[in-house]
């Protein structure tokens, strides 16, 4: 199983939006999808969250696709930047420890 995290190739937030609504509604009607910007550690993040019009297709998004439930709503945060981008996040916090010890 190939879940929305791993596959890391999200630039942007409407990138983020298309795929993740995309892949949803595979499994029925998306009723909300609201996707934020946060920044974490230096790097931009995606937090998501999904609503979809029942509970049955909420739990065939979760099982296929990786996402968990929080209070009541899907819920996930992306890595914005793709795999390239959180590796150079490691090497730069690997860096910094360095400095300082």
């Amino acid at each position: 199983m190939t879940t929305i995290r791993e596959q890391q190739r999200y630039s942007d937030i409407a990138t983020v939006r298309r795929s993740l609504g995309s892949a949803c509604a595979r499994f029925g009607r998306v009723r909300q999808l609201d996707v934020l910007l946060a920044s974490h550690d230096g790097g931009r993040q995606a937090v998501c969250f999904v609503r979809m019009e029942t509970m049955a297709q909420e739990q065939a998004v979760m099982d296929a696709l990786g996402i968990r439930r929080f209070e009541g709503v899907l819920g996930l945060v992306l890595d914005l930047g793709g795999a390239t981008a959180g590796r150079a996040t490691v090497a730069a916090r690997e860096r910094a420890q360095l400095g300082a010890a």
